[in-house]
């Protein structure tokens, strides 16, 4: 029938329910919906903080392009 991972055996899920679909007895796991929005919130803070940072990484970065065109454009203006 189907066979279980070594790692996974002798493992039991906290909380789970039974679904009896067609005659078919099969465990789902449930979830405290309170610690699925509590991770949920941590991925939003991390998904913030990481878009902060990458706007700053980009300002930064066009602040040193901005440099490099306007020192280009000095040269060429004092060689022409």
């Amino acid at each position: 029938m189907y066979q279980v991972s070594e790692e996974v055996k002798g493992l039991e899920p906290k909380d789970t329910k039974e679904d009896r679909a067609e005659g078919n007895i099969v465990l789902v796991q449930t979830e405290n919906v309170g610690d699925m929005k509590a991770a949920k919130d941590d991925v939003q803070l991390n998904l913030d903080n990481e878009s902060e940072e990458l706007k700053s990484k980009l300002g930064i970065m066009d602040s040193k392009l901005r440099e490099v065109r306007d020192h280009e454009l000095r040269l060429n203006f004092r060689s022409g």
